[in-house]
C-alpha cells in the first residue's frame, strides 16, 4: 500500500500510478494499491515476473509478451527454441531483434553483435526493456524536511515549516522569530534576517539593553537616572538646573 501526505487533496489515482496495465484502487483518501496484470508485481506493477530470473538460455534476451501474459526469447545466432535451448548446426540469418520494438516506455532498441538487442531508456526508466519506473523520490530531492510525492517520472515537494520553492530550498529565516525582547524579524532577501528592536533594546537580535546614562549626559556633577524607555533625567547639584 502506498501513502501520501495529509496535505495532498487531489485524486491519487489520477494520473494512474500503476504501470503495465495495472489498476489503481483507492484505500481511503490518502493511499492506494495497484492490482497488477498477470506477469507483474511490485508497488506500482513495475516488475515483470515472467523474465525474472531470465528463462532464456545461451545469451538469449527475455521479452514480456503482453498478448499472452508470458514471455518470449530473442535467441542469438545459432540457437532456437522457446528458451534458446536448441543449437543449430547450420547458422542462418537471424531476424531483426528490434522488430517489433521490445523496448517499452519510449525506449530505443539497438541490435548487438550476438543477435540480441539493447534498450536505450528514456529518463526515469531502467531495465532490460525499460520496464522499471525509477522512483523520482529516491533519494528525496526535497530540502528542509519537505515531503516528496511521486507522479510517474515526476515529483513535487510538500514543503514544511515555512520553506518554499520547487525543492523547498527557500527557508523563511523568521519562522521561529530569532529576535528577542519583542523585536520584529524581517527577511533581508539574502537568506538572513534583520531585527527591528523595541526601545530600549538593540543588537543583532535585540539582546542588548541600551543604557541612556552610559555616556554621562549630565553636566557639572549632575547624576543621571534612567527613566521609561530610552530616556533619562539629571539630578542637578545645588546651583545648577536644566
Amino acid at each position: 500500500m502506498f501513502f501520501v501526505s495529509p496535505a495532498y487533496t487531489g485524486d491519487i489515482c489520477i494520473p494512474n500510478p500503476c504501470m503495465n496495465g495495472g489498476t489503481c484502487q483507492l484505500q481511503g483518501l490518502l493511499s492506494f494499491t495497484c492490482q497488477c496484470r498477470p506477469g507483474f508485481h511490485g508497488l506500482t506493477c513495475q516488475i515483470c515476473d515472467a523474465c525474472t530470473p531470465n528463462p532464456c538460455l545461451n545469451g538469449g534476451s527475455c521479452i514480456f509478451d503482453e498478448s499472452t501474459g508470458s514471455f518470449r526469447c530473442y535467441c542469438p545466432a545459432g540457437y532456437t527454441g522457446r528458451t534458446c535451448d536448441v543449437g543449430n548446426a547450420i547458422t542462418t540469418a537471424s531476424p531483426n531483434p528490434c522488430l517489433p520494438n521490445p523496448c517499452r516506455n519510449g525506449g530505443t532498441c539497438q541490435p548487438n553483435n550476438v543477435g540480441s538487442f539493447m534498450c536505450s531508456c528514456p529518463t526515469g526508466y531502467q531495465g532490460i526493456c525499460c520496464e522499471t519506473l525509477l522512483d523520482p523520490c529516491t533519494p528525496s530531492p526535497c530540502q528542509n524536511s519537505g515531503i516528496c510525492m511521486a507522479s510517474g517520472t515526476n515529483f513535487f515537494c510538500s514543503c514544511q515549516g515555512g520553506s518554499s520553492g520547487q525543492n523547498c530550498e527557500i527557508r523563511d529565516p523568521c519562522i521561529q522569530n530569532p529576535c528577542l525582547n519583542g523585536g520584529q524579524c524581517r527577511p533581508n532577501g539574502m537568506g538572513g534576517f534583520i531585527c527591528m528592536c523595541m526601545l530600549p533594546f538593540s543588537g543583532q537580535r535585540c539582546e542588548d539593553r541600551i543604557d541612556p546614562c552610559a555616556n554621562q549626559p549630565c553636566r557639572n556633577g549632575g547624576t543621571c537616572q534612567p527613566t521609561n524607555g530610552n530616556s533619562y533625567q539629571c539630578i542637578c547639584p545645588p546651583g545648577y538646573s536644566g
